[in-house]
């Protein structure tokens, strides 16, 4: 293996893991891939700019059809539907695979780092935290977030409330302060023990044994107050972790 990159599409989960890859690798200069779909937010395309201009030892390539026009394919194809899915292929996978070609040219293997989770969807569920391209040749695939968010849906699932808008961690406030926790207080932890894997973070986060959070323990509270609350309520958890000042032995 001697090559990687960052796929990176402006979204929190992507950006968790660009700070997670830079900091890991002490390498601000690895690169980033923008897959541009042309059907993006504008305030995609403005956060991608701020990111370049905030971090300016970092490439970000962008990787775009610029031939196409979705909405003219659309009339030829018809929409994208789950038993048509052309759209990714015309305008994502397809070009992301050739900026990969042109940027790392005869390389025989790429590390890709993605930012996608297995509590996103059922698909998902069923992904590997690494494992070899599926849609681009090359690749191997490694997915630095996937235990997490999948730890802390195992405690609602007991209950059968992770998909309930009652889960404190299914409003964005819940999904922004777990990230922050997560890079903040949880990493170090697991580089303690060696180990990321799902088993370990709900050891050292046992939600069950504090009783899980609800979005009406929010109600009533501003956003910051909200991210904050869900913080100190992982903090606190995490804590419980460790050693009693009485179990030290000097």
């Amino acid at each position: 293996m001697n090559a990687a990159f960052v796929s990176f599409s402006g979204g929190k989960d992507s950006t968790v893991v660009s700070d997670l890859v830079r900091k890991a690798l002490g390498n601000p200069s690895i690169i980033h891939i923008f897959g541009n779909t042309t059907l993006e937010f504008p305030q995609t395309y403005e956060y991608i700019d701020r990111f370049k201009a905030a971090n300016r030892k970092t490439p970000v390539l962008r990787a775009e059809n610029k031939e196409q026009d979705f909405f003219n394919l659309c009339e030829s194809f018809g929409p994208p539907s789950r038993s048509l899915r052309w759209c990714c292929t015309i305008f994502k996978t397809g070009f992301i695979g050739e900026k990969i070609k042109k940027t790392f040219d005869d390389r025989k293997t790429i590390l890709t780092f993605y930012g996608i989770r297995r509590s996103e969807s059922t698909s998902r569920s069923t992904y590997e935290r690494s494992s070899e391209g599926r849609k681009i040749s090359k690749q191997l695939v490694a997915s630095p977030i996937f235990n997490f968010f999948t730890a802390i849906r195992d405690f609602y699932e007991k209950e059968g409330d992770w998909l309930k808008n009652t889960n404190a961690f299914m409003c964005n406030a819940g999904c922004y302060a777990g990230i922050d926790f997560m890079c903040k207080e949880l990493l170090s932890k697991c580089k303690e023990r060696m180990s990321f894997e799902v088993k370990t973070i709900k050891e050292l986060i046992p939600l069950d044994q504090a009783g899980l959070l609800y979005r009406n323990d929010l109600k009533n509270m501003q956003g910051k107050e909200q991210r904050n609350t869900v913080y100190a309520y992982l903090k606190n958890i995490l804590l419980r972790d460790e050693p009693d000042k009485n179990e030290y032995k000097f």
